[in-house]
């Protein structure tokens, strides 16, 4: 699969697997968008993309916070347009006993790890899905993907399938990479 000239964000992309995949989609040719808490690592990442004559974008975001995830999404269409691959990978574990851990820590870990990406999907699929649209009037579109974190992984796609019916497939890109 070519990943030329699509955009792709990558949420949690400022360090360990998120950064990796922003790597191996730049190296693809994909114009990458480093989503992160933190808008150093996020701006790191990115220099190091552009560094090697790839395309990338740092947006500092917390996922979690639809206000956030909203600006983002207006920020990278601005920049570049609709995206073609979302690629939720953002997470929190806090190092908790369950027995005696604060609650606060287990809902901001299901916040970071499940919530941010319905809100990342319902702020990215409905444009996706006007790019699936197009494109399928001309032929088969494959171009639109999302991966949530496993927490919710199921309900995600069917959630995700029956929203507005999107002609192409929705499934994991990692088999691609």
């Amino acid at each position: 699969m070519s990943f030329d000239g699509k955009v792709i964000v990558v949420t949690g992309a400022g360090s360990g697997l998120g950064t990796e995949l922003v790597r191996a989609f730049a190296s693809r040719r994909a114009r990458v968008v480093v989503a992160d808490i933190d808008g150093e690592r996020a701006a790191r990442v990115a220099a190091d993309v552009r560094a090697a004559g790839l395309e990338a974008m740092a947006v500092e975001a917390d996922v979690s916070d639809g206000d956030q995830v909203r600006r983002m999404a207006a920020e990278v269409s601005a920049g570049w347009g609709s995206v073609s691959v979302l690629v939720n990978n953002a997470a929190a574990a806090h190092d908790h006993d369950i027995l005696t851990g604060p609650e606060e820590a287990w809902d901001q870990d299901i916040s970071v790890s499940l919530r941010s990406a319905y809100l990342c999907s319902r702020a990215f699929l409905p444009a996706m899905i006007q790019i699936g649209r197009r494109e399928t009037s001309g032929g088969r579109s494959d171009e639109q993907r999302l991966g949530p974190r496993p927490l919710g992984q199921r309900a995600h796609r069917r959630i995700v399938r029956r929203s507005g019916e999107p002609p192409g497939r929705v499934e994991h890109v990692g088999e691609q990479l």
